[in-house]
């Protein structure tokens, strides 16, 4: 899949003038861009309807409900729904074969647990959606094992979310501007971990644990509550980005 080709964008004032209008199946990518003042809005049947598309955006559409029949989307590899209203997703939601998937901007406040029964999904963003903590089981929702990127950044968290350690192929983990005070050891759960990011937090430390993470290749904790960093951060033979900046530092290892 590559996601750099063209999108056909279409402006739309109404989903009922939409209605009329939507006649895509020829096409594969697909990007809608919402030019009325409509306060929320349904997604349309016509939308569901188009079983060839493999890329979908739908942007500042004040979308609340996705509507029952979006699983016909059958061949959807690419969906981003960012700076709508959703609260929650379709329970058959998990049926479509989705494998980048951006669900920023929106409000669910609670994390969609369907989203961990994605057997195809490999990059979730979910970004700004006043997500707090998240205490999920994961054990019966093993497909979170395929997600290689995962972006929880700008929400509420104050901790890291335990379901994270069970992505044993994640290679990017993003958690900047949350509220989180640690680093688990359970980090080291993570073979394939090569970026980690968590700006602007309020972690105090880096856990001995950090420096045994060998794969790690970029490290970004700026703006938190560091006072140390040991000397055996020369340990992280990979390590080619460490941003530190804007922390509580006394004194550099010599090795950095």
């Amino acid at each position: 899949m590559n996601i750099n080709d063209e999108f056909i964008k279409f402006e739309v004032y109404c989903f009922r003038i939409f209605e009329d209008l939507i006649n895509m199946n020829n096409n594969k990518n697909l990007q809608i861009l919402f030019k009325c003042n409509c306060t929320n809005h349904t997604l349309c049947d016509s939308i569901c309807n188009l079983q060839d598309i493999i890329k979908l955006k739908i942007q500042d559409g004040k979308i609340k409900d996705l509507g029952k029949n979006f699983n016909n989307l059958i061949n959807l590899e690419y969906l981003d729904l960012d700076k709508n209203k959703l609260t929650v997703l379709p329970r058959n939601f998990c049926e479509l074969n989705i494998k980048k998937l951006k669900l920023n901007n929106n409000r669910f406040e609670k994390f969609p647990i369907i989203l961990l029964k994605m057997k195809k999904l490999v990059e979730l963003e979910i970004r700004n959606c006043f997500l707090s903590n998240i205490n999920l089981n994961v054990n019966k929702n093993k497909s979170v094992i395929n997600i290689e990127l995962f972006d929880l950044s700008n929400n509420k968290l104050l901790k890291i979310p335990n379901f994270c350690f069970e992505m044993k192929k994640l290679k990017i983990l993003k958690l900047s501007n949350n509220l989180i005070k640690y680093i688990d050891n359970k980090i080291i759960e993570l073979n394939k971990l090569e970026k980690l990011i968590i700006n602007k937090n309020k972690i105090l430390k880096l856990p001995d644990i950090i420096y045994k993470k060998k794969e790690l290749i970029e490290l970004r904790m700026r703006d938190n509550f560091i006072k140390v960093v040991s000397p055996l951060i020369e340990k992280l033979e990979k390590l080619e980005f460490l941003d530190l900046g804007k922390n509580m530092l006394r004194k550099i290892p010599s090795s950095i």
